[in-house]
């Protein structure tokens, strides 16, 4: 896939096809059809954990998979510390969470407010979007 960024704006949906995408905004038809999460809700849902001999899965992964929509929007990741924020880092690099691969390919878009409160480490796994 060949990317040509010298003639119009960077399509986010085109982005996260590569690599988790950092965007200050979300389109309105992309949250339409987005499973939408906060980061700090993340942090309470960020692994799968065995409850009774049973895999509990996070609820925004069983709504992504339920609905079929493989767009996850994680807003106001600067919102968390950046030891907080390295909790991402399973996620974004590996589409994993637990050590378990996710049973669907998601595009991931992660909002911010103010790029200089991510993280080093989150940011080099991201494509960014100002």
């Amino acid at each position: 896939m060949e990317f040509d960024f010298t003639e119009k704006p960077a399509d986010p949906m085109m982005l996260a096809e590569v690599a988790p995408v950092l965007l200050k905004e979300i389109d309105e038809n992309i949250k339409n059809n987005a499973v939408i999460i906060t980061a700090n809700a993340f942090l309470k849902q960020r692994s799968i954990t065995l409850v009774d001999g049973e895999p509990k899965v996070p609820n925004w992964l069983k709504d992504c998979m339920n609905s079929h929509k493989n767009i996850l929007v994680i807003e106001d990741v600067d919102s968390l510390s950046s030891e907080d924020q390295q909790n991402f880092y399973e996620l974004l690099k590996y589409d994993q969470l637990s050590s378990v691969k996710l049973p669907i390919k998601t595009k991931i878009l992660l909002t911010y407010k103010n790029l200089r409160n991510i993280s080093q480490t989150i940011a080099s796994l991201c494509l960014i979007v100002k």
